[in-house]
């Protein structure tokens, strides 16, 4: 092929690269669901005896630090998804942010994940942003925290669980598509109808770098939180961290990627699964059943306090 075919099939190309068949996304995401519950099942079956033991011992001294971490991770993501619609010239309040990111979010839970996805669009709408760039700011979300669990799942899994070599192809494969982002959101652009583009040069690359940074700090407070409370109970050494610290970035990653709503059983299955050798199924299982029920209180935190103050931001004006 010619260099002046090529740039027009790169220009033009195929209806299936600008938009994969749906079907293909579901399959996919299924099968990883429908794997994941097979080795959880199994495994659970092999070692039934361990979920009669049970060992979990309150350390209520680390609830506190765990709860602020948890907190302060929930504000990191409003502000990240603002700062990535700032990429693409749209501007939305604090509060705004706030309420329509929480509002949305607590609706993962409900399957296929299309109420997250249409609440978002809707609310933002309201403030000013195209339903297509609402929309599309979902899916670049995830990705960008999927990117991010990646590079802390391989940086801190033990050799043991993932081989080191698996480690630094996956570390060097999420960060290298988090430094790509803007050019790969350009590209997009570009191929697929109506999907708007970024800024030109730093207006839009600036902010997305910026969303990201959020992104990686909502990561890092949530893993922080995940030790936390596993500190508060588990007996947690020194050791251990890493393998903590991993295995809920690979769970992370999982439940985003999966077609579960909201990640529910994939996430806990593989963060049971790479905690057993060292707690035994039936406390590794315990603990990930424990971080679901602390996150959906926190959820439900967040929602009413967004609300709260999306309503006093309506009577005050935006936070800019």
């Amino acid at each position: 092929m010619s260099g002046a075919g090529l740039r027009k099939r790169l220009r033009n190309p195929p209806a299936w690269v600008r938009q994969p068949p749906r079907a293909v996304t579901v399959v996919l995401r299924l099968a990883l669901l429908l794997a994941v519950v097979a080795v959880v099942v199994k495994v659970g079956v092999d070692n039934a005896s361990s979920l009669r033991h049970i060992h979990l011992d309150l350390r209520a001294g680390w609830l506190v630090p765990a709860a602020l971490a948890s907190l302060l991770a929930g504000l990191f993501m409003p502000l990240g998804w603002r700062l990535l619609l700032a990429g693409f010239g749209a501007s939305v309040g604090v509060r705004a942010a706030l309420r329509i990111w929480w509002t949305a979010q607590i609706t993962r839970y409900i399957p296929t994940g299309a109420a997250a996805l249409a609440t978002r669009v809707v609310l933002a709408s309201r403030e000013g942003v195209s339903r297509m760039l609402a929309g599309a700011s979902l899916p670049v979300e995830v990705s960008v925290v999927v990117g991010w669990g990646t590079v802390l799942t391989g940086a801190l899994l033990p050799s043991s669980i993932l081989p080191a070599w698996a480690r630094a192809v996956i570390v060097a494969a999420a960060a290298g598509g988090l430094v790509a982002l803007p050019s790969l959101l350009r590209l997009a652009g570009r191929w697929v109808p109506r999907l708007p583009e970024p800024l030109a040069g730093r207006d839009g690359s600036g902010p997305v770098y910026r969303a990201e940074g959020f992104y990686a700090l909502n990561s890092l407070a949530r893993t922080g939180a995940f030790l936390l409370l596993a500190a508060a109970l588990l007996p947690v050494r020194a050791g251990d961290l890493a393998l903590l610290a991993g295995g809920f970035n690979a769970g992370a990653v999982g439940g985003l990627v999966s077609i579960a709503p909201g990640g529910l059983g994939v996430r806990e299955g593989i963060l049971t699964l790479v905690l057993r050798g060292r707690y035994g199924f039936g406390d590794a299982a315990a603990i990930a059943v424990a971080l679901r029920a602390w996150d959906v209180v926190v959820d439900i935190i967040w929602v009413l306090t967004a609300r709260l103050a999306g309503a006093q931001g309506r009577r005050s004006g935006p936070i800019a």
